[in-house]
């Protein structure tokens, strides 16, 4: 089972299909992608500060390991360690990008796959929207489906 976290720009003036075309969905767990090729994956995600802060990291640990005369192999292990964390903190690094570009948690979706719970989300604000929950503030919202479990965040999203 997956695990998202939901993010939508801020700003309601919008009509409901923009506001659902706007939200973001975030893996929640380990990131490979990440992990293996931690500049493309800041690129792919418009991560900017991310790709900026993983080759100065990258760089900065390399040149101080050279510096104190660490040997080739350690260095290795550093950088590898590096990815390691890269690939562990994507997820925040992904989030706290998005909240910088004025993004706001929308909420929370587990399901069987990335489409599954894509789906359910929309189908559980789409409902909320119906029954005139936008734009309440009651606390969050919890739905479950047949495969995948909702949680809407009150301040705004749906009821």
């Amino acid at each position: 089972m997956k695990t998202f976290t939901v993010y939508e720009p801020t700003g309601n003036g919008r009509d409901a299909m923009a506001r659902a075309e706007s939200f973001v969905l975030v893996s929640e767990g380990f990131s490979w992608f990440a992990f293996l090729l931690a500049p493309v994956w800041a690129i792919a995600n418009r991560a900017w500060l991310v790709l900026v802060g993983v080759i100065a990291a990258a760089i900065g640990i390399e040149l101080l390991l050279q510096a104190i005369g660490v040997a080739e192999w350690a260095r290795g292990f550093a950088g590898l360690l590096v990815s390691l964390l890269i690939g562990l903190e994507a997820p925040n690094l992904l989030r706290w990008t998005l909240e910088r570009k004025g993004y706001r948690e929308a909420g929370m979706v587990s399901g069987a796959d990335r489409a599954l719970c894509e789906l359910q989300f929309l189908e559980a604000w789409a409902a909320g929207l119906e029954r005139g929950g936008a734009g309440r503030e009651d606390g969050p919202q919890v739905f479950r489906g047949g495969h995948a479990s909702v949680t809407i965040q009150g301040s705004g999203v749906a009821g």
